[in-house]
């Protein structure tokens, strides 16, 4: 993505929340806050290379590193930033808003230009007002949805996708045709996009509305702390088949596998 060419900056809040840390430790933190914004994506400290991005010496950074982790929710390698990530969520509705709109702006402009001599040859007024009346009327929580997905995506590390047409209506079939809540939505792009196996997977609005039955189901196995696949029973052992591979079963193991069932 882009360099954002602003950053919205809460002074009272960044005081607030930084009033125990040193000067130079302020200095640190806005380094930080700063190159997220800039990359548009949560920090990645792989091998503590956080450390040359605030331009310390790797020793200098693990000594304040844990003052800072403080201000993230960490996960591996990776630190995000609640209140970032809500900003720039804010920034991405806005421009893929004004994207829509420029589009349909230039679409009508298009029809608009239409000769009479274009209509008539084509199709009548008439097929026109009907065309159009049947545009897909996108949800504005269809396209919250959406992008909130996008942006799941980006911070995954994968490009940001485009919020498409497709995209939204997808949500909305989602919720529309297939009975989905909002909230059960938010709450299948929030699992899909932390599972490991999930996210490589629900890329688009669509692959989420496919999978969605599965996802759910797997969801509630795990919270139950029941395994996905069955596990198979153990083969069962008879005398016969030890015997017959040579290896004649010894009194005291058949009697115990007796015991258990296991052996005949």
């Amino acid at each position: 993505m882009a360099a954002l060419p602003y950053m919205p900056f809460y002074v009272a809040d960044f005081k607030a929340d930084t009033a125990h840390l040193t000067l130079a430790q302020r200095g640190v933190y806005m380094e930080l806050i700063m190159n997220y914004w800039q990359t548009g994506k949560a920090l990645n400290n792989a091998d503590e290379r956080l450390a040359s991005v605030v331009g310390l010496q790797r020793s200098n950074w693990l000594k304040i590193k844990y003052l800072l982790a403080e201000f993230f929710s960490i996960d591996g390698d990776i630190w995000t930033h609640g209140r970032i990530e809500a900003e720039l969520e804010k920034v991405h509705k806005k421009s893929t808003q004004a994207s829509y709109a420029g589009s349909e702006s230039a679409r009508k402009r298009a029809n608009e230009r239409l000769t009479d001599v274009e209509r008539t040859f084509n199709h009548t007024d008439t097929d026109t007002d009907k065309r159009l009346s049947n545009l897909p009327i996108l949800k504005k929580e269809a396209f919250d949805l959406a992008t909130m997905l996008a942006t799941r995506i980006e911070a995954n590390g994968s490009k940001r996708p485009t919020v498409s047409k497709s995209w939204i209506n997808d949500i909305d079939l989602l919720m529309r045709a297939d009975g989905k809540t909002t909230a059960e939505v938010q709450a299948a792009i929030q699992w899909s996009q932390s599972d490991p196996f999930w996210r490589a997977i629900i890329l688009s609005p669509k692959k989420l509305r496919q999978k969605y039955d599965q996802m759910r189901l797997q969801s509630v196995a795990l919270k139950d702390g029941k395994p996905n696949i069955p596990t198979p029973a153990p083969p069962r052992i008879t005398k016969e088949e030890t015997e017959r591979k040579g290896v004649p079963m010894p009194k005291e193991v058949r009697e115990i596998l007796k015991s258990k069932g296991v052996a005949k």
